[in-house]
């Protein structure tokens, strides 16, 4: 019952306290990404449908054409069969974004150079940079980043197509990297349309898509897995002047 009896207790209060602090920031962290996922289902419900129409009425199309004893529209036949594998993709692409967004994070980070990341999402994207969209490259400092590669990848390629589908005929996107004041950085710019202040404000949060087609997952998984590496990331823009990332 002296002071530091009082002391000690004062201390496992405290403890205890800090606890169940961490213990309720838990909870309301598993409580707010089931909430981000919930609201996002009724939206992947939707998109999905829409594609998976479509693939029902291009088959039996197909099936009508097969069945005929000479097929004479070959081409658009072929046509249809692209856009077929291009809704497929769509698809795929909407539950892989899903997933990320609900699945726990585990960085595996390694020493790798910005320029290295950055190429490998050129070559994958090079068939979705359209004639009049000039890329550029500046990456001057040559200094390697310590991260997990794969979702830094992602990042920058949600990035980049964001751009890419802001352009809509001609323009330029400039990928820049470099460091300053200990932080390794990364930016995307376009000369495309550009973005709404009102709509600026918005754009990182799940289900919420500037573009006409697209349910917004792409900058809220890449604010994601950049803050779990201890990052930030910023939008500026100007409307029809474009956007940096």
């Amino acid at each position: 019952k002296d002071e530091i009896g009082i002391l000690i207790r004062s201390y496992n209060d405290m403890v205890e306290k800090l606890a169940e602090r961490m213990e309720l920031e838990e909870k309301l962290k598993k409580t707010e990404q089931l909430s981000i996922i919930g609201q996002l289902s009724s939206g992947i419900a939707h998109e999905i449908r829409n594609p998976l129409n479509f693939l029902s009425l291009s088959i039996g199309h197909i099936k009508e054409r097969i069945l005929e004893e000479k097929i004479h529209d070959k081409e658009d036949l072929e046509k249809l069969l692209n856009d077929l594998i291009k809704e497929i993709h769509k698809i795929n692409e909407l539950i892989h974004n899903f997933l990320f967004l609900g699945k726990p994070i585990t960085l595996r980070k390694e020493w790798i150079m910005p320029e290295t990341m950055i190429n490998e999402v050129l070559y994958i994207a090079k068939d979705k940079i359209g004639e009049g969209i000039d890329v550029k490259l500046s990456c001057g400092d040559g200094q390697p980043i310590y991260c997990d590669s794969e979702y830094l990848r992602l990042c920058i390629m949600n990035l980049l197509m964001n751009a890419i589908q802001a352009i809509e005929e001609k323009g330029e996107i400039v990928i820049a990297c470099g460091k300053e004041d200990g932080f390794s950085h990364i930016s995307v710019s376009d000369t495309g349309s550009g973005i709404s202040d009102e709509e600026l404000a918005k754009v990182f949060e799940p289900y919420y898509s500037t573009k006409k087609f697209g349910i917004g997952l792409g900058l809220a998984i890449s604010k994601r897995f950049i803050e779990e590496h201890g990052g930030s990331i910023v939008a500026k823009s100007e409307v029809g002047k474009g956007t940096t990332m």
